[in-house]
């Protein structure tokens, strides 16, 4: 009755909402001096459960409304920022500390306010970003840098994804600033992609056991196991930036099949194709079909009359376009044997595929030789070198550059350097660095080839080479292809700079179509706006862009005004 005549809302609700607004804006300051984020936090869950009781009990359920909107905005609103930001107890605290129930209340009570959710977000993307860039930084340059990069980033990631998941309810808002904040950790060093790439594929010649050592709960649910493998990939802006060094890296693995863990299976290419695409979609495509095709070419094989029995022949046939291949292979002289061979597949494989061109890369093949050695005496030097008079097989895995040096040795005992380099075509670098391989011995491995003089790379164009008849190991199949270092793989500075001058022509267009857009701006103002356009793929340097800039002026892209250098133009 009071109410339908206005009595209770002017002469009761209105002085009790103002005193309680001046009450708990004096408590709130108050408490905030007295205690610490987490006392204060519970504090104010207390008091709205309290006045929220006492509002159902005595008041009317309009004055409820206006009452929970009174302490929202008094003991959250007028001090979040304070709360966020209060030293050794704020969020920086409670993330750092993996306090989790109080997250959970900060959430909760930021919830109820304007805008509350999306500050705490961006309090909790500066600190994640505070510990990417410290964890980074503190990285040196070793050859275990790789592994450290992304176990570290992967252990922040898993941290601040629990917190995220447990804390604030996997919340979207909050769920998308982390993304990005890992994409701009990861682009902090210059050299990610790069290391990503030697990371995942060392991953996928490691086996079961290694992915889960890199996960940081140490659960063992094959359900996450993926996770850890392509982590900072999941971040989109990366797939193409990591795409060319990882297909550099991985592209002789694939080729050469060698053995690896249950990473390296369909269901993993399956999660890798769903992150990497173009070239790397390519690759693995080529591996599969090669494997069709030769099951094919067996076949073939097993029906013509008489059959060959010399070799067994397996060969990946792929797409130049999708393999880093940097130059032509260079033709080198195969034996009869091994031509014949490659010369009845490329006949087979343009019967069923016309117009297709083959070209044997001999880089990225390997041989598997069976070696008799025959035992004896042979000089080295001052030195000899002893074994059994009985015969001596061996399975010797090499290259093909070192098959073919090898298989020369079956017309004569000796050869030189010289007779090598013209009888089998091999570059002479090449060339080079297989006969050191095979005629080093360490750690009690005696060599395949002995040399007069062994003085390491150094090699003469007369010096001789020869069969060590005394050659012994306890193993019955000796991979020696491990002794050679990077063989076919692009090195790592030229991976460098291919994704340098990938990065170099991404910033151009970005600064085109910049200009495009506005015609003319300040040099500061593009430069701004060109890196907000490439930060979710990669952070250009101020320096990158002046460059590009530079060349589009010369190149007649671009000019500056004459008045004011400054100001950047486009020039239609």
């Amino acid at each position: 009755m009071l109410r339908d005549l206005s009595v209770y809302r002017s002469e009761f609700e209105v002085h009790f909402i103002s005193a309680t607004s001046q009450f708990y804006h004096e408590e709130s300051r108050q408490h905030l001096q007295d205690h610490n984020a987490s006392i204060y936090l519970r504090m104010v869950q207390k008091i709205i459960v309290e006045e929220s009781l006492r509002a159902e009990r005595y008041l009317d359920p309009t004055t409820k409304e206006i009452l929970l909107d009174v302490l929202d905005d008094e003991l959250l609103s007028a001090h979040k920022t304070t709360i966020l930001e209060m030293e050794g107890s704020g969020i920086a605290a409670m993330l750092g500390g993996k306090k989790t129930e109080d997250l959970k209340l900060l959430y909760a009570l930021f919830g109820r306010i304007e805008d509350g959710v999306k500050l705490m977000a961006e309090h909790v993307s500066r600190y994640v970003r505070s510990q990417g860039a410290e964890a980074v930084n503190a990285l040196g340059e070793t050859a275990e840098t790789p592994s450290h990069f992304v176990n570290t980033i992967s252990k922040l990631k898993q941290v601040v994804d629990d917190l995220v998941r447990e804390a604030f309810d996997s919340d979207e808002l909050v769920k998308s600033k982390v993304r990005n904040d890992f994409e701009h950790i990861m682009n902090l060093k210059e050299r990610s992609p790069e290391y990503l790439s030697r990371f995942i594929d060392h991953l996928l010649c490691s086996g079961h056991s290694r992915v889960l050592n890199v996960r940081c709960s140490g659960r063992r649910d094959p359900k996450h196991v993926h996770l850890a493998v392509p982590l900072p990939l999941r971040e989109g802006s990366l797939r193409a930036v990591v795409q060319t060094p990882f297909g550099a890296t991985t592209s002789p693995r694939q080729n050469r099949k060698r053995r690896c863990g249950k990473v390296d299976s369909a269901q993993t290419q399956g999660r890798m194709r769903q992150r990497l695409h173009g070239s790397l979609e390519g690759m693995f495509k080529d591996i599969s079909v090669s494997q069709d095709t030769m099951n094919l070419f067996r076949d073939y094989l097993c029906r013509r009359e008489p059959r060959s029995k010399d070799i067994g022949l397996s060969v990946k046939v792929v797409a130049g376009v999708n393999w880093p291949v940097s130059a032509a292979p260079k033709p080198c002289t195969l034996p009869p044997t091994l031509s014949n061979a490659f010369q009845e597949f490329k006949a087979f494989y343009q019967k069923q595929h016309r117009g297709r061109t083959l070209m044997l890369n001999p880089v990225w093949g390997h041989v598997d030789l069976k070696a008799t050695f025959f035992g004896g005496r042979k000089a080295r030097g001052q030195q000899e070198v002893c074994a059994s008079q009985a015969r001596n097989m061996k399975m010797l895995q090499v290259s093909t550059y070192q098959a073919l040096i090898l298989l020369r040795f079956n017309h004569k005992p000796t050869h030189t350097y010289r007779e090598l380099l013209d009888e089998t075509a091999i570059p002479e670098e090449d060339l080079k660095r297989c006969l050191v391989s095979l005629s080093y011995s360490s750690r009690g491995i005696s060599c395949v080839l002995l040399r007069p003089n062994d003085q390491g790379a150094e090699i003469g164009l007369d010096e001789e080479f020869t069969v060590n008849d005394g050659y012994s190991s306890a193993r019955s199949k000796i991979n020696l292809c491990v002794l050679l270092k990077n063989e076919g793989e692009p090195s790592i500075k030229e991976t460098r700079a291919k994704t340098e001058r990938d990065r170099k022509h991404e910033v151009e267009a970005a600064i085109v179509r910049v200009m495009k857009a506005r015609q003319e701006m300040p040099h500061a103002h593009l430069t701004a706006e060109v890196t907000n356009h490439l930060k979710a793929r990669f952070l250009p340097s101020p320096q990158m862009i002046k460059e590009r800039v530079e060349s589009l002026i010369e190149r007649d892209y671009l000019g500056r005004d004459t008045k004011d250098r400054r100001i950047i133009k486009y020039m239609s």
